[in-house]
């Protein structure tokens, strides 16, 4: 076992690349939107799930917006009215499909919908439950064969009967099973990890409690929606199921959290085989409330949250539950830690938020190796973008995508950044890179000169949020710009040149 790593600092870890391009939503003076998924697809094209709030006209919806992989915006589509839920993924096949919610009818509908990468509706599915009341979502999963299954809750009946729901949809969008699950002594169901396999089991895991206790059950179900078998461990006073996966060989993970009387959440493990016979069971021993998981070729589980009060953690565990390698982030501020992602060769990329100039929270996005090295990350704090949720996704080819939503600096700020960062995002060393591009004067009030040693085809300018302020193209050896009429502040250069992209800071003074 590698030794437990404390993070003080990322002194060692220079801000190597600017973003290839970043693209925003602009803000609405009467809308706040925040970010509900966000995907990429194996060639780069980026889709951001969003919930927008409308204060003139009080609503609520849900946007579906998509770029390209050169950050043009190709198409966007409001889904539902009334809701404020929503999962989506990437389907075997490319494409997207997602859930949400409506209670525009029925007192709160599922509605799945299915989108080619043009952003044609390949179809969409009303869910009513037998309650006539509220239901919701929580996951959306596809498999190879083109079915759509869709994990939540479905109300039966008030004020319990609040049962665990498994949704299945053929390639065509017809409904072909709907199973609701709970315990009659645990009233109250709700479906949240959802996955499937390649002989055709699909498996959820969710809790199941009453007004004072639930439990974590896991539960496997064939294409026709009828239960296989089930299993329920009473962890703690409050247990979750909330990632399911088929590990490598066959067998089956439940990863949640459950806590003591004394409110302390930690996480639990649960494997089984393909016939529901129990392999194994875990317990960590701190507090530790689990984000985001992946699982690696060999069967690791990388684990992305956050331990103890608020420390910002990563870590490996072995296929029986060794820990192979932690990284904790000792830290005194509040910390959100949203999402992993995984390379193939198993670095691992984390988005998180955390406290920083009050009331501003920042977003910082990390890269380390498959031993918990850190590698990168996107700036340190002065730079990073004041936003409090982040997302980071990977295309086939291992380039990074980014958003940031919810802006916490000014109303102006844009609803929603997104970005993408090429494969070079490595420092070998304590050195900072030299950067090849060269600004003459910086600091300065108002004109400046941009070279980078070749011909520039593109240049951008902007600032700390992310908000384009200049954007030209360009086929020149030197570009010159004049900036009075920029804000006094620190502001990202980024220009393309027939080598590459690359970045460097720019400070404007008066």
């Amino acid at each position: 076992m590698l030794p437990t790593m404390l993070l003080v600092g990322w002194s060692s870890v220079a801000f190597s690349q600017a973003p290839l391009w970043i693209d925003s939503l602009p803000a609405e003076p009467s809308a706040a939107y925040t970010l509900l998924d966000f995907c990429t697809d194996s060639a780069g094209n980026s889709y951001a799930m969003l919930h927008r709030w409308n204060w003139d006209i009080p609503v609520d919806e849900v946007h579906l917006v998509a770029y390209d992989t050169y950050g043009t915006l190709l198409w966007r589509d409001t889904l539902a009215q009334g809701t404020y839920v929503g999962d989506m993924a990437i389907a075997p096949g490319g494409d997207i499909i997602l859930s949400t919610s409506t209670d525009l009818t029925n007192n709160g509908d599922i509605v799945t919908y299915r989108y080619a990468p043009s952003g044609s509706l390949v179809w969409s599915a009303v869910f009513n439950g037998t309650g006539n009341a509220l239901d919701t979502p929580f996951r959306v999963h596809g498999d190879a064969a083109g079915n759509t299954f869709v994990s939540g809750t479905t109300m039966s009946q008030a004020p319990f009967g609040k049962d665990a729901l498994v949704l299945g949809y053929s390639p065509l969008g017809v409904e072909q099973f709907a199973t609701a699950y709970d315990l009659p002594a645990l009233p109250v169901g709700e479906g949240l990890g959802l996955t499937n396999d390649a002989d055709g089991f699909v498996y959820l895991t969710g809790s199941c409690s009453d007004a004072d206790s639930s439990s974590i059950f896991t539960l496997q179900v064939d294409l026709s929606g009828t239960v296989q078998w089930v299993h329920h461990h009473r962890a703690g006073v409050h247990g979750t199921g909330q990632f399911v996966h088929v590990m490598p060989g066959g067998n089956i993970r439940t990863t949640g959290v459950a806590d003591t009387l004394a409110n302390a959440y930690r996480m639990r493990c649960y494997t089984y085989d393909q016939a529901g016979t129990v392999i194994d069971s875990f317990a960590y021993g701190a507090p530790l409330i689990v984000s985001d998981v992946a699982i690696g070729a060999a069967g690791i589980e990388y684990v992305f949250g956050r331990h103890g009060a608020s420390d910002r953690y990563l870590a490996a565990f072995a296929p029986d539950h060794t820990v192979l390698w932690e990284v904790i982030e000792p830290s005194t501020t509040l910390n959100y830690t949203f999402d992993l992602a995984m390379s193939a060769a198993e670095d691992l990329f984390t988005a998180s938020a955390y406290q920083a100039t009050p009331p501003q929270v920042a977003g910082s996005v990390r890269k380390y190796d498959d031993l918990g090295t850190p590698l990168w990350n996107n700036g340190p704090d002065s730079m990073l973008p004041r936003y409090q949720q982040a997302a980071v996704e990977l295309d086939n080819a291992g380039n990074l995508y980014v958003a940031f939503a919810s802006p916490t600096f000014e109303a102006t700020q844009p609803a929603l950044l997104v970005m993408k960062y090429g494969l070079a995002l490595q420092v070998p060393d304590d050195r900072v890179r030299e950067p090849w591009i060269t600004i003459r004067p910086n600091p300065t009030t108002d004109a400046v000169t941009i070279t980078a040693g070749q011909r520039i085809e593109q240049l951008t300018v902007a600032d700390l949020s992310g908000r384009v302020v200049h954007r030209q193209t360009a086929n020149t050896d030197e570009a010159r710009l004049h900036l009075s009429h920029l804000s006094p502040g620190m502001y990202t250069v980024v220009v393309v040149t027939p080598a590459g992209t690359s970045g460097e800071r720019l400070v404007v003074e008066r």
